[in-house]
């Protein structure tokens, strides 16, 4: 559990952000197919 006690300081999220901006994960996570044998 050392993950709970990692602190980010404004400049460690700012480089997160640089690399990975809001909204580069959006979107599906499965294509149509894979997402068509999911029970929902």
């Amino acid at each position: 559990m050392g993950a709970l006690a990692v602190e980010l300081t404004p400049r460690d999220l700012a480089d997160i952000d640089a690399v990975f901006p809001p909204g580069a994960a959006a979107g599906q996570r499965y294509g149509e197919a894979a997402m068509a044998r999911v029970e929902l």
